[in-house]
């Protein structure tokens, strides 16, 4: 029995993606090698076909690609905003110790220090200007004229802050007295918010010198005395 092209071109889908029987293989076989529209329709359907896979090929690079994009793009988003996190946080702190924390040395000058005795022997340095931000003072044993005397060293330090604010809200406990006996550190200088220092009979000269005093220890202090600004020396 002759089957019309019409049956080969419906059962051509099945042969293509070869889930037909094999005897229909084999017929579909001996068919498509006599008959010259089959075989066109054969060509032409596999053609369709891998334009399809191909379309859909296409397709999901474009997905895959977009994607990535997409990815790429969150990414260089969330490095951005955590930069820029960082670098505001990195400017606010940078800011608050610029504006409130950087000390710039006072120097000297005739109307900054006020020096009067009072009883027991005891001398009062005062802070005359209209602010500070903090007193660096050390307390040292010096050969001065062959002489071995204690010295105090001082000097007042200023900030931006302090600059444009009212004295009041900086100096704490300003009106307490402040011993170099009591309050001494021999390790080095100390840092204090007192605008009036005290000393007692055991200092014998004060001195008014700009300075890292971590840095004077490798060096003679009566040398370094020369660039000081004798405040007060006992008779």
């Amino acid at each position: 029995m002759r089957i019309s092209c019409q049956i080969i071109e419906d059962l051509l889908p099945l042969y293509v993606d070869g889930v037909c029987q094999e005897d229909t293989k084999a017929f579909m076989k001996e068919h498509l090698q006599t008959c010259v529209k089959c075989s066109v329709a054969l060509d032409q359907m596999k053609q369709d076909e891998f334009k399809v896979i191909k379309s859909v090929n296409i397709e999901e690079a474009q997905v895959q690609t977009l994607q990535s994009l997409r990815q790429k793009f969150m990414k260089n988003k969330i490095t951005l905003i955590l930069l820029s996190v960082f670098s505001a946080i990195g400017i606010c702190i940078g800011g608050y110790f610029l504006i409130f924390r950087l000390e710039v040395p006072i120097q000297y000058n005739e109307r900054l220090i006020g020096v009067q005795a009072i009883e027991d022997r005891m001398m009062e340095f005062k802070f005359l200007e209209d602010d500070f931000y903090r007193c660096h003072h050390l307390q040292r044993t010096v050969e001065i004229d062959g002489q071995m005397k204690n010295i105090l060293m001082i000097y007042y330090t200023n900030t931006i802050w302090t600059k444009l604010s009212p004295k009041q809200q900086f100096i704490s406990d300003s009106e307490n007295l402040f011993t170099v006996e009591e309050h001494q550190n021999l390790s080095g200088w100390t840092e204090a918010n007192w605008e009036k220092v005290y000393i007692n009979g055991k200092i014998d000269a004060v001195y008014y010198m700009v300075a890292n005093y971590n840095h004077l220890f490798d060096k003679p202090l009566d040398s370094v005395l020369e660039k000081a600004t004798l405040l007060w020396e006992r008779e």
